[in-house]
Formats: structure tokens, sequence, C-alpha cells
């Protein structure tokens, strides 16, 4: 049986009557519930995570396959484990995911930019970290002929890529701060906090979720 024919009987198996797709929702919801609250709740040094933000996703064998940006950490790392609003849970449950990253770069400035320029700020961290990381999700665009096909940051001509040599010297603060976060070794505890940011290790959190395998 290949492991694609193995994933989709599991599943028939996990929803197979009324009982046991309720008990399948619950177990997954209460999960990305969990990841949620680690990756936005105030753990000491680190603030909640409200506003502007920087996050991405690894996978193990892949390495980190996706990198987004925010200006409502809150409502848009909730989000992202469930799906609700964000693509990349659909395709990889966040079950498999190694770990996620959390810069929150607003905490990195010597002065508050203006709200204006928030957005462009973001994008531009984004798009710099698509040129130093190549994350295979955003690397890649869907056509419309169901299949994907490569597109490199380098070759963006997008307002993020143009205005990108603005933020080069913030994008020096961030960077240290997101490959440190990166480097932290996956240990007993579910996640890791420093003062700019956070890493959340979700295998650790399966442990907690009844149903789930040990």
């Amino acid at each position: 049986m290949s492991a694609y024919d193995a994933w989709h009987q599991a599943l028939r198996e996990l929803t197979g009557d009324e009982q046991r797709f309720a008990s399948w929702r619950e177990q997954r919801y209460a999960f990305a519930y969990q990841i949620g609250v680690l990756l936005t709740e105030p753990h000491p040094p680190c603030p909640a995570a409200s506003g502007p933000a920087l996050y991405g996703v690894y996978l193990a064998g892949t390495g980190l396959c996706y990198v987004g940006q925010t200006q409502d950490a809150r409502r848009r790392l909730r989000d992202l484990p469930i799906g609700e609003s964000h693509h990349l849970a659909v395709t990889a449950p966040p079950e498999i995911w190694t770990r996620i990253v959390v810069v929150q770069w607003a905490e990195l400035l010597d002065a508050p930019l203006p709200e204006s320029d928030i957005r462009t700020c973001g994008q531009a961290l984004e798009y710099l970290l698509h040129r130093k990381f190549h994350p295979t999700v955003n690397c890649h665009s869907r056509t419309t002929d169901g299949r994907y096909r490569e597109r490199r940051p380098e070759d963006s001509r997008s307002k993020a890529a143009l205005s990108a040599a603005e933020f080069t010297s913030l994008f020096a603060a961030v960077l240290p701060t997101w490959s440190q976060l990166a480097s932290i070794p996956e240990g007993g505890d579910a996640a890791e906090f420093r003062e700019c940011g956070r890493v959340v290790f979700p295998s650790a959190l399966l442990m907690n979720v009844p149903g789930a395998s040990k």
C-alpha cells in the first residue's frame, strides 16, 4: 500500500461515522488551539504577538517550507494551524510541522515606524527571507492546468521586492533572531521564548492530545 493510500484509508477510518468524525474534529481543533495559544500569548521575556510579525513553518526533511508576514499576528497565527484563512494547513497539516518560528520584528526597531510604513516593511522583510531561504511553498505558484511552477524570488518585480533595499538594515537584525530560533534544539518543552520572538514545537503538543499517537 502506498503512503497516499494509507493516508486516505486512515482518514476514512477516523471519520467513518458521525461519532468518530466528531471526535476527530474535536481532537484536531484542540491541537490547533494549543498551537495558537503558544504562538500568540505573552511569555516573558516575549510580549504577546499582536502586531506585526514574520513566521515560518518547518517540515522534517524539507526544512523551512513556508514564510509569511502579518500586521495582525494574534489573528493570523491563531488561524495558521486551523487553516481557516490560510492554505498551508490544507496541504501540510500542523501535526507534521516540526517547528514554527515567529519573529516580532517591531521589537527590533530603534524607533516606531509610521503606520503607513508597517505593511511595506513587513512585506519587504518577508521577501528578503524568501530570497535568503527559498521556502518551497513560497517559491512555487499554482497554474491553471493543475500544476505548480517555480517562482524565483530573485525574479520578482513586486512592490515588496522593489522596496526591500530600504529595509536591509532591519533585516540584518531580523536574520540573527530568526536563525537563533530556528536552531534551538527540540527538547521536552512545546515552545521557547526570546525577547523578540518564539519557536513552537507541535510534536511536543501531540503528547497531550487525547487520542493522538504517543
